[in-house]
C-alpha cells in the first residue's frame, strides 16, 4: 500500500518493517553469506549512529579515543611541550 498525495513528488510506502529499509536490490545478486555480512554491518552502523555521541562532540570524542589508544598500546602518556 502507498500514500500518494496530489501535487507532491514523494510517495510514502506503508505499512513496512525496519528490516525492509536495510535491504538493497544488490543483496539478491551477491552470495548469501556476503549479503548477510553487509546487512549486519548496516544494522551495526545504525546502532552506532543512534547510540553514538552527537556531531558537536565528535572532535573531542575522537581525540579521547586517540589518546586512550596511545596510552593503551604504547604505554606513553602524551606531553605538551
Amino acid at each position: 500500500m502507498a500514500l500518494i498525495i496530489d501535487g507532491n513528488p514523494f510517495v510514502l510506502v506503508m505499512p513496512t518493517i525496519f528490516s525492509q529499509f536495510s535491504q538493497n536490490s544488490s543483496d539478491y545478486e551477491e552470495r548469501y553469506d556476503m549479503a548477510t555480512v553487509v546487512r549486519l554491518i548496516r544494522y551495526i552502523s545504525f546502532i552506532i549512529l543512534i547510540l553514538g555521541p552527537s556531531p558537536s562532540s565528535f572532535p573531542r570524542f575522537w581525540e579521547q579515543c586517540f589518546l586512550y589508544a596511545m596510552v593503551t598500546f604504547t604505554g606513553a602518556f602524551p606531553t605538551c611541550s
